[in-house]
């Protein structure tokens, strides 16, 4: 249990002041770098998109759809967040909330760029076999 104290007291200990919060320079830099070590180092198969113009074009989506995503998030929950108390555990379940929002627009930028649409079939067909065998 000890263990667990210790986990419990460092989530709850004050967050250092500073200016993280909301910076957009910070969003801009780090999305420029994702683009550009996309475009540098090409995983995931980004090599295969030809011609050279568009592979830019796709690894500056992920760029853009990151940064977008980020600002949706602090559009919805900006406010939220704007005046709370931080400590270690409401920045690590805020970053989560980023990274999650970040993620979900790569997928979808994905599914729309690859394959022209979502689809949603599968994931229903998923969701009522599970319940029905509940």
């Amino acid at each position: 249990m000890k263990f667990l104290d210790n986990i419990i007291q460092f989530y709850n200990k004050p967050f250092p002041e500073g200016r993280w919060f909301g910076l957009s320079k910070n969003v801009l830099i780090i999305s420029i770098s994702m683009t550009l070590f996309l475009f540098i180092f090409q995983p995931s198969g980004i090599s295969d998109i030809q011609p050279l113009p568009t592979r830019f074009l796709v690894c500056l989506g992920f760029g853009v759809t990151g940064a977008l995503a980020y600002y949706i998030f602090e559009l919805l929950f900006g406010l939220f967040f704007k005046n709370i108390k931080w400590t270690y555990g409401k920045w690590w379940l805020y970053s989560l909330g980023v990274l999650f929002t970040i993620s979900l627009a790569n997928f979808l930028y994905i599914r729309i760029c690859f394959f022209g649409y979502i689809y949603y079939d599968i994931y229903f067909r998923k969701y009522i076999v599970i319940n029905s065998l509940k």
